[in-house]
């Protein structure tokens, strides 16, 4: 999804919804942070450890990203 998918999207729902994002044990937590990372894209296959790692990696040091995000936590 890009940010201009995303702007769409939320054009649809009332301005003073609250956003939130699912807890990482259950749950919701609110939205309270924005940043743009770099990402290595699809790195991680969707087969194996359950539950398995999201499917791109922030680069190491020396590693060029394939993409820049926006991360919302």
């Amino acid at each position: 999804m890009t940010a201009r998918e995303l702007v769409d999207l939320l054009q649809g729902f009332d301005p003073d919804a609250r956003v939130v994002i699912r807890g990482t044990r259950g749950g919701y937590d609110d939205v309270t942070f924005l940043d743009e990372i770099p990402l290595l894209l699809n790195v991680n296959p969707a087969e194996g450890a359950d539950p398995r790692p999201g499917a791109h990696e922030y680069p190491e040091e020396g590693q060029t990203p394939d993409a820049v995000a926006l991360l919302i936590a």
